[in-house]
């Protein structure tokens, strides 16, 4: 380290830049230099470290410097993840799990996001990010092998008791999803969803029409909204244990879990495959499913 003059001056050879200098000069340079001296010798790196410090503040406080100028940032919560899961929003940008949730700074405006979680289906959604506010999604997982416990004796015949009583959601009887301001029922083979608009009701948005053409989403639509087409018939439709913005669907020879959202990207995982399937609901954390010749419980929450 070089040593300090005596009287304080500071060596010519240092005199090329304030932050090559050590701790101790950089002091002594404070201590003993003239302030308008200071200034004149090292504007540039005053000037440098000011517009650093200011970058530094604008972006804790949620400043992004855009083509069109400055714009507060809103935040990305991803809650109830595992250890491990990875998160990627815009296709590029990753985020670690920490503490059961992902958060990320993002501009105003629309985005993608993947949340990659270990031995779960890949979840991805679009979303909309508001300026200086948070938007918190919690991702749908789905196990890509769910356990299947095969029942015997008197659980056998309450499963399939369970399954030959539950059942199909009709017009007159649907099954209420989305804090029940969505009613989902089965016809012509199609699943389909109304909203219902009342003072308690937040109507989802794909439930939601547009007043004029080009208008804002203000008002629920007058006809039912398609959910999903299965191109098989439709033996059961019951909701994902410990959620109400996603089915599972039996039709034909499979069961898969579907996003209640209909918009692209919908969510779709196959859970089962076997000879007519059919599922009803068992408890808070699984199903209970058939193929005609068994009965199993599926476990599809962790």
């Amino acid at each position: 380290m070089p040593i300090l003059p005596r009287g304080g001056r500071i060596e010519k050879f240092l005199d090329f830049g304030f932050f090559c200098y050590p701790i101790p000069i950089m002091l002594n340079a404070l201590l003993t230099e003239k302030p308008l001296t200071l200034l004149k010798r090292y504007w540039l790196v005053l000037a440098f470290l000011v517009i650093v410090l200011l970058g530094v503040f604008m972006y804790v406080f949620g400043l992004r410097l855009t083509g069109s100028g400055f714009v507060q940032a809103g935040t990305l919560s991803i809650v109830g993840l595992p250890d491990g899961t990875a998160v990627y929003t815009d296709q590029s940008r990753m985020t670690a799990a920490r503490g059961g949730r992902a958060e990320v700074d993002l501009l105003p405006g629309g985005h993608t996001v993947i949340v990659d979680a270990p031995n779960m289906q890949p979840w991805n959604e679009l979303f909309m990010v508001e300026a200086g506010k948070s938007t918190v999604l919690a991702p749908l997982l789905v196990p890509k092998t769910p356990v299947a416990n095969r029942l015997t004796g008197e659980e056998r015949a309450l499963g399939a008791e369970a399954i030959l009583n539950y059942p199909l959601p009709t017009k007159a009887a649907p099954l209420p999803l989305s804090s029940g301001c969505a009613l989902v029922y089965v016809s012509n083979n199609r699943i389909l969803a109304e909203g219902i608009s009342t003072e308690t009701c937040t109507v989802p948005e794909y439930l939601l029409c547009p007043i004029e053409e080009g208008g804002a989403r203000t008002e629920v639509c007058p006809s039912a909204t398609v959910i999903f087409p299965p191109n098989e018939n439709i033996e059961s439709v019951s909701p994902f244990p410990g959620r109400d913005d996603a089915l599972i669907v039996a039709a034909g020879s499979q069961a898969y879990v579907v996003e209640l959202d209909p918009r692209a990207p919908q969510f779709f995982a196959p859970i089962m495959k076997g000879p007519r399937v059919r599922s009803a609901p068992w408890n808070d954390s699984s199903v209970v499913i058939s193929d005609t010749a068994q009965v199993y419980q599926l476990f599809l929450v962790q």
